[in-house]
């Protein structure tokens, strides 16, 4: 059974472009309508793939984990639009997704989204149902200088050792308390692998 990653994704912007955003969701990446919000919704499942590295595993595998960012395709299991103030609204969807957070998905989103408002700001949190484990948050705008160039800042960390042993309250999310443990293995900036999707990470 694989571990399940939670993600958070919220958006907020005008309050006149939410209702455009949230129709948006209920559309396939071909412009069809569709029942449920999924991660496929915002990723051309078309496009081709190289694969030849990885023959142990069927094509469809590798086709998801490269154009999704995860195994299978995931349906939002909560998708929530209100207006915070007289100005702007909040978008949130949440997604469960085996193994990995599905970054490639998300970056997708943001590429329709952004298509909308360009002035919109999207916030993502996601952990591992593991405690400790494969959790992070970061955030993702577009360059004042260049609507089309993503900016984000954010972290991740793979996995926690206690200082302490006997301190095992959660950390999740929890950047504050960082300093009083151990980081196995963690990054400023998301992943090092999506470098080639954020500004100013070279």
């Amino acid at each position: 059974m694989p571990n399940w990653i939670t993600t958070n994704i919220s958006v907020t912007g005008e309050v006149s472009l939410g209702k455009k955003l949230s129709a948006r969701c209920y559309e396939t990446y071909g412009g069809q309508k569709s029942e449920g919000v999924s991660l496929s919704n915002f990723v051309d499942l078309a496009s081709p793939v190289q694969d030849s590295r990885h023959t142990t595993f069927p094509s469809w595998y590798w086709r998801n984990i490269r154009l999704l960012g995860t195994k299978w395709d995931s349906t939002a299991s909560g998708v929530v639009l209100s207006q915070t103030d007289v100005y702007t609204y909040s978008l949130n969807l949440i997604f469960e997704t085996a193994n990995t957070h599905p970054f490639e998905s998300v970056i997708g989103m943001a590429e329709q989204f952004f298509l909308i408002d360009n002035n919109l700001i999207m916030n993502i949190e996601f952990s591992d149902e593991q405690p400790d484990q494969n959790f992070g948050a970061y955030r993702i705008s577009t360059s004042k200088d260049n609507p089309n160039l993503f900016c984000s800042e954010g972290f991740h960390v793979g996995f926690i050792s206690y200082a302490d042993s006997d301190d095992v309250g959660p950390l999740r999310g929890q950047i504050k308390h960082l300093e009083s443990s151990t980081v196995c293995c963690s990054w400023p900036k998301i992943f090092q692998r999506e470098k080639r999707f954020l500004a100013g990470n070279a």
